[in-house]
């Protein structure tokens, strides 16, 4: 029933900066875009070829059909399941816990899961927010780094590379 981005780090290795474990919720209104790399992920869902995708193998994104909001929650349920499954991150009813660190990332159209290793490259911090189109640079000479090189290449520091 809120428009914005909620977004979840597994792990501190996925950018949690908490023991706990907890959803956050980036607010937007309906006029606002939700996030800088919204439309990656519809071309996702779409099947548009993106050039040089360096999380092809990582992210996970599956379109949502929620016709309300009292059965959100069951459809929300059910594919983070199947973005388990696609992540090869277990099973969550008989894994103690998430075989690979992840962020979740969710709107109101669509839900991404990201298998990752790392949560610390090239001077960043990066969470969920991070794939999601959102960086913080605590200095100029990080934020210089950023604009010389971009965000992809800081992306690729931190994802899990599969074999």
């Amino acid at each position: 029933d809120t428009n914005g981005l909620w977004f979840f780090n597994s792990c501190k290795q996925a950018g949690a900066s908490q023991p706990h474990r907890h959803f956050q919720l980036l607010r937007r209104n309906d006029k606002q875009n939700v996030c800088p790399r919204y439309r990656y992920f519809e071309n996702r869902i779409s099947g548009i070829k993106i050039e040089d995708d360096i999380l092809h193998e990582n992210a996970f994104v599956i379109k949502r059909n929620r016709k309300d909001f009292k059965t959100s929650y069951v459809e929300l349920i059910d594919l983070y399941y199947k973005l388990c499954t696609k992540g090869k991150l277990g099973n969550p009813y008989k894994d103690e816990k998430p075989l690979l660190p992840y962020n979740l990332l969710i709107t109101n159209d669509w839900i991404s899961l990201i298998t990752r290793k790392i949560d610390f490259a090239c001077g960043f911090n990066i969470n969920a927010l991070g794939f999601a189109g959102y960086f913080l640079a605590k200095s100029k000479t990080k934020s210089k780094w950023l604009k010389e090189n971009g965000s992809s290449e800081l992306l690729k520091e931190v994802i899990y590379k599969i074999n």
